[in-house]
């Protein structure tokens, strides 16, 4: 058994690619002060935010047209399955909240 396992596993987990992710505007509540912003990725796929930096000015932007002064990131994003399979799910969706400051 460990004689099938192991080159399955083997190429598993040679086989995730890793990709690059911008985060994606996507909307938010001025009401709230909440901007939000998302990327999508599929199974085996090993995610790096492109620019962290870039993510923070368009949120502080946003924020700043609403009459706040900056954004702040939450530590924890949202992650929700948007594309099921046979076997679960295969396609996520990672939201990012920022609160916006005064």
């Amino acid at each position: 058994m460990k004689k099938i396992l192991l080159p399955f596993i083997s190429i598993i987990f040679f086989s995730s690619c890793h990709v690059t992710k911008d985060l994606d505007l996507v909307g938010g509540s001025k009401s709230d002060a909440i901007v939000e912003m998302t990327y999508e990725y599929h199974l085996f796929e090993k995610v790096t935010i492109s620019s962290w930096e870039e993510s923070q000015v368009k949120a502080n932007n946003t924020c700043r047209a609403w009459g706040y002064t900056s954004a702040k990131r939450f530590e924890t994003p949202k992650k929700d399955c948007v594309g099921w399979g046979r076997d679960g799910c295969h396609k996520w969706r990672v939201t990012w909240q920022y609160q916006c400051l005064e």
